[in-house]
């Protein structure tokens, strides 16, 4: 009974995203199937016709053979268009299932909270993304069709072959068990290899998509070498673990190699009998040893499915980890920002956060920001500082309450909070896109004139039309082709166009010289006469210009106010500008 149960239950998990890659496209689904199963049906007569073609030249009836002949070509012809069809339905449906499987996973790893997310690295993320999904669309489109044209060829060529010779039937439907039995026991083998296969893809892909963005980084520190060790350990990990999969399944195919060919060599004594003693013509043995080996192909394939069965579980469950992760919540109404009447006043209350480990990074922080205000933030390492900007935009939930102009922002749908805010990171990212898709990309609906006003307010505007084909430059790799000063304003364009009502920076000067710095802090200044603008800082020139500060220490404010006032009154302050000098 358990072992039913345990059967149903792979059963289940194998079709867990059948009907929700195929609900629309089971009509074209099963019509392949059908097409499939005719065109081979159809290619076992002349198989049959073949054989009675020998004996037709034994006996030198001509006549037959033409007849024989004729109806073989009009057979391969047929099943030749028929091909053709299968051939459209197998690419449009493997390509559209895998399109639409691999889109329906993107959304889900975009929708992630981000607690979630930060789980996975961003290698698991893409071997699921493109592995896990080509493996289960593959099973559906391929495996499972196959399985079924297999079932109806062992049936035809076994009917036909008991048909020709009983005995010689039996001894070869007799090799179907021992098979079973031989691709079960390596199947559980299989899957635990797979699993590992899989694990191993993921370190991989993850430590090469580290080795690509880090480029610079590797360079500039002279770790090529160490960072080339660390690579070819994963690599010699993934040699290891394939060469171990590949072994097990060549083992498993040396067994079912030597199996059928004992049964075949029986075979062929006991047909060499039956000729010799007039109970079998050779045209009938030919065609039986045809049917016989398809009959043993068929038998081979559909044990084999066993295989396949263990790769889609061990698939299937990768990805339903990735399905079980919990979705930001876009439960609540999208407000457009009129609606809200948003000048962005924020009010902070009692807030507090803890990540997964339950240590405290914030803990009761009160404090407030003025609509039409420039706030900087400071703190050493791990005080709080960019986990504070990330609950302002709800990448986590926290407990305490976050007002804008009296709106608590969980009372906020998503959406609206985002469009409300624009988050400007350290290292601002842009798409491999020109320059004005970069920008219309928050908001679709922007006019080109918005497009240069915004640009122009962001003092980047003279920098793009310098460019040899202005907006519509193509940014490399990380906007390659701009400094880090240009790629920050470009980032408050961007933001600008999103009609924010505030502007969150997260050390955007850090990686800049000082000159640089000032032009931004310039430009950050002129953003705070019209909206409110919060800077996490850690050079003191920067801090020292910023009409109020806040001071974070262990996720605690314990100073408020300008430069010369914390640096007479506030210790930890007082700390970080003389470290900082």
């Amino acid at each position: 009974m358990k072992g039913f149960e345990k059967m149903l239950k792979t059963i289940k998990k194998m079709f867990t995203y059948f009907n929700v890659l195929l609900k629309k496209y089971v009509f074209i689904y099963f019509i392949l199937i059908f097409f499939s199963v005719i065109s081979e049906i159809l290619l076992l007569i002349p198989t049959y016709l073949n054989g009675k073609i020998i004996d037709m030249v034994l006996i030198k009836d001509f006549q037959s053979i033409i007849k024989y002949l004729a109806i073989s070509l009009f057979i391969y012809i047929f099943s030749a268009v028929l091909s053709l069809f299968e051939t459209y339905l197998y690419v449009f449906l493997s390509q559209k299932t895998l399109l639409n499987f691999k889109t329906m996973l993107c959304e889900k790893i975009v929708c992630l909270k981000m607690e979630e997310f930060d789980k996975r690295s961003s290698g698991e993320y893409l071997e699921r993304l493109d592995s896990d999904t080509s493996t289960i669309c593959s099973f559906y489109i391929n495996t499972l069709p196959n399985l079924v044209i297999n079932v109806f060829k062992l049936v035809g060529t076994g009917i036909l072959s008991i048909y020709l010779c009983p005995l010689l039937a039996l001894v070869g439907i007799l090799s179907f068990p021992v098979s079973l039995i031989i691709n079960l026991y390596f199947g559980k083998k299989m899957k635990k290899v797979y699993s590992k296969v899989r694990e191993s893809a993921d370190e991989l892909t993850s430590i090469s998509q580290q080795i690509v963005n880090g480029e610079k980084t590797i360079k500039g520190l002279n770790i090529e070498n160490a960072v080339l060790k660390r690579y070819r350990s994963k690599a010699e990990d993934y040699f290891k673990v394939n060469l171990n999969s590949g072994m097990l399944s060549a083992y498993g195919g040396l067994v079912q190699t030597i199996v059928s060919t004992i049964f075949e060599l029986v075979i062929i004594a006991i047909a060499s009998y039956f000729i010799i003693d007039d109970r079998l013509s050779i045209g009938s043995y030919v065609s039986f040893n045809v049917y016989l080996s398809k009959f043993l192909s068929a038998l081979r394939n559909i044990a084999s499915t066993n295989l396949n069965i263990q790769t889609v579980i061990v698939a299937t469950d990768r990805i339903n980890k990735i399905f079980s992760q919990e979705n930001e919540s876009f439960a609540h109404k999208s407000y457009e920002l009129q609606e809200l009447e948003i000048y962005g006043d924020i009010k902070i209350g009692d807030l507090e956060f803890s990540y997964r480990d339950n240590q405290k990074i914030l803990d009761k922080i009160n404090t407030s920001f003025s609509k039409n205000s420039v706030t900087a933030i400071v703190g050493a390492s791990g005080s709080g500082k960019t986990t504070m900007l990330n609950l302002l935009v709800r990448f986590y939930e926290s407990e305490g309450n976050i007002l804008i102009d009296g709106h608590n922002i969980k009372s906020l749908s998503i959406n609206t909070l985002r469009n409300l805010v624009s988050y400007i990171q350290q290292d601002s990212f842009f798409f491999k896109d020109t320059i004005k898709n970069n920008l219309n990309i928050v908001n679709s609906n922007v006019t080109d004139e918005e497009i240069e006003e915004a640009c122009k307010k962001a003092e980047i505007y003279n920098k793009i039309i310098s460019l040899p084909n202005g907006f519509n430059t193509l940014l490399g790799e990380n906007a390659s082709i701009l400094s880090g000063g240009e790629k920050q304003r470009l980032a408050i364009a961007r933001g600008l166009l999103k009609k924010a009502k505030v502007f969150l920076f997260d050390e955007v000067t850090s990686n800049l010289d000082g000159e640089t710095e000032k032009e931004i802090l310039k430009t950050l200044l002129q953003l705070g006469e019209e909206y409110t603008v919060i800077i996490i800082a850690h050079r003191v020139t920067l801090v020292e210009n910023i009409p109020r500060i806040i001071v974070l220490d262990k996720g605690r404010v314990v100073g408020e106010g300008n430069h010369n006032y914390l640096l007479g009154m506030c210790k930890e302050y007082q700390r970080l500008f003389k470290k900082r000098e």
